[in-house]
């Protein structure tokens, strides 16, 4: 999924699209600003969607904190730039893991556990 619009707050009479998606526990999904595919190398090449898919096919690490951290550090090797610094653009971004709550976590062991397969 892919969406673009207006900078957010920027505008007070700006309208945005809404998007709904599905989830299920294991899915995730990275929201991020365009400083993260518009970091350049010193040779002025960007970062690019390209690279940025790749990193997110070869990159499952299933904590949020630690994948985020992980494609900040391997920006910070692409621009050679130490993190938070020499970039001409913003770079945030949110990380999301969907899981299970605990409570369906605990229902569904109680369900193993005797043998039920409906809830």
């Amino acid at each position: 999924m892919s969406e673009n619009g207006l900078p957010l707050g920027i505008l007070s009479s700006g309208t945005y699209s809404a998007v709904e998606v599905a989830v299920k526990p294991g899915d995730k999904a990275l929201l991020y600003t365009d400083g993260i595919p518009e970091t350049a190398s010193p040779s002025e090449q960007e970062f690019g969607a390209d690279l940025l898919k790749g990193f997110l096919e070869s990159n499952h690490n299933p904590r949020a904190a630690v994948f985020s951290d992980s494609l900040l550090h391997e920006l910070s090797g692409w621009s050679e730039h130490q993190q938070g610094e020499g970039h001409q653009d913003d770079i945030t971004l949110l990380a999301i893991n969907f899981r299970t709550s605990e409570i369906e976590e605990e229902e569904r062991t109680l369900r193993e556990g005797t043998g039920q397969t409906h809830g």
